[in-house]
């Protein structure tokens, strides 16, 4: 058998396997093997050659065949035995759900952010797989192709694992802090350590482990809203603390990975390593572990819960704002937009919370709070919870960028002319220059209605549309961010 014929035999198959093949089968030597194969892809149309990702110099060679073949599957067992730096990165994306924004990639790949001898940094493996289609670039995120996770990619969720992700790992670094495990208001978040980055790292001066003069390093990863069950989730931090340690080897490093539930082959693993694991329910507690469950069950599924469970809804609610302390902040900014949703559900519209609308042709990539529909009417929300009043920049920019790329998006992709209403919604309400802003464009537009409310007058929408849910999560959680003169 040729060569062009036991690459079509096996679709793709890597250059080394092959040359071991026609070795064992045919007695030539490497050399000739080598040789046989450079000559017939050199003659031959139909051999797809994929090189510069593999270690030893080694390629994925693809048989073309006239109908569409689905080589994904190659690729990736091309990449876990030969080109290892790369398949960390494509199962850390699909370890949180297709996506993590590009200063979390650092932390997670097992590559050096900083140029280091013999070591392929960060940004050269992701402009590799880009290349490869692999992976892609978007508005300050990193996103996997879905032929190439083992589990559907799923934004909402992604964003979901991000936030809960930050907001345990701030908890935890806290306790450290508190215990004098690490030194007093020294972490740092997605920050270097000889080179490499992790999700935490923080100077240590304890006992013997470090010294004033030469403190140890504590580096911290976070893997949470995923089962691991299998290695490839923890080799990427275990080699990159490996790496780490032989690139400095006079860098005392203490690596903790935190986390929900590890079998115990893993955990096995983990510990022959050196790594600290740290269980979120022994660190915190049970009720917190659920907790993190609910909130990203919450956040990826809110559309469901909101107008199926409206009681289930409200009960996460005041669980997260209990559980998550000093964190209440962001977590009732997140909130909000559902407490909007909320709203329109309960008024007979279909809602859906960070809506994501694209047009590439005119460069449109928006995320909408809470977007509500019901027959010829569209409403478009921007939410905001927070203490300060939305001022007049924001809210220029709210008219001038936001409002026009939405309704020319809406303008393309939705069939007839349905009513448009732009509104904003702000707890702590608006400064005066932004309402006079805010009132002077309501009064020039005719193609689509501008709103604006503060926090009394939600309150009155939900009396009008007798929306007791509505108001009870408003007044149990926001009313303490309203300014008293609003």
């Amino acid at each position: 058998m040729n060569v062009i014929s036991r690459i079509k035999e096996c679709k793709a198959i890597m250059s080394n396997d092959l040359i071991s093949i026609l070795v064992k089968d045919e007695r030539v030597t490497v050399e000739t093997a080598r040789k046989r194969i450079s000559r017939a892809i050199s003659r031959s149309e139909k051999i797809i050659k994929i090189n510069g990702v593999f270690k030893s110099k080694c390629s994925l060679l693809i048989y073309k065949f006239e109908d569409y073949v689905d080589y994904s599957e190659s690729l990736l067992d091309g990449l876990k035995n030969n080109g290892q730096i790369y398949y960390h990165l494509i199962k850390m994306l699909e370890y949180h759900y297709g996506s993590l924004k590009k200063e979390d990639v650092y932390s997670f790949c097992s590559s050096p952010r900083a140029n280091i001898k013999k070591h392929t940094n960060v940004d050269t493996v992701i402009q590799k797989l880009i290349g490869l289609d692999i992976i892609y670039e978007e508005n300050g995120y990193v996103y996997l192709n879905s032929n190439y996770s083992l589990s559907t990619p799923n934004p909402k969720h992604s964003l979901a694992v991000e936030m809960v992700r930050r907001i345990t790992l701030n908890q935890y670094v806290n306790l450290l802090s508190k215990t004098n495990f690490i030194a007093y208001n020294s972490v740092a978040f997605n920050n270097d350590v000889s080179g490499y980055t992790f999700c935490a790292t923080a100077p240590s001066y304890l006992g013997n482990i470090g010294t004033p003069q030469r403190p140890a390093f504590v580096v911290i990863n976070v893997l949470i809203g995923h089962d691991i069950n299998k290695g490839d989730y923890i080799d990427p931090f275990i080699k990159k603390v490996n790496n780490l340690k032989a690139v400095n080897k006079n860098t005392k490093v203490i690596p903790i990975l935190l986390h929900e539930y590890l079998p115990k082959p893993i955990l096995d693993t983990l510990k022959s390593n050196g790594v600290i694991t740290a269980f979120i329910d022994v660190v915190f507690s049970k009720e917190y572990s659920e907790a993190i469950k609910e909130f990203i069950n919450l956040l990826t599924n809110s559309e469901a819960l909101i107008t199926k469970n409206i009681d289930e809804f409200i009960k996460i609610i005041n669980k997260s704002v209990t559980v998550f302390v000093g964190n209440q902040n962001n977590i009732k900014g997140v909130l909000f937009e559902h407490c909007v949703a909320l709203f329109y559900s309960i008024d007979g519209y279909r809602i859906n919370i960070g809506k994501i609308i694209r047009d590439s042709s005119l460069k449109i990539h928006k995320e909408i709070d809470v977007f509500a529909s019901k027959e010829h009417e569209l409403v478009v929300c921007e939410c905001k919870a927070t203490k300060s009043m939305v001022d007049l920049p924001i809210i220029e920019k709210w008219l001038g960028d936001t409002i026009p790329q939405i309704r020319t998006w809406v303008t393309n992709n939705w069939n007839g002319d349905p009513k448009l209403i732009f509104e904003y919604w702000s707890i702590s309400g608006f400064t005066e220059e932004a309402i006079a802003k805010l009132e002077e464009a309501s009064s020039k537009t005719k193609k689509y209605t501008i709103n604006y409310y503060n926090y009394s007058d939600m309150i009155r929408k939900g009396d009008k549309i007798q929306a007791k849910s509505f108001k009870d999560v408003l007044r149990k959680h926001y009313k303490e961010l309203v300014p008293k003169e609003v």
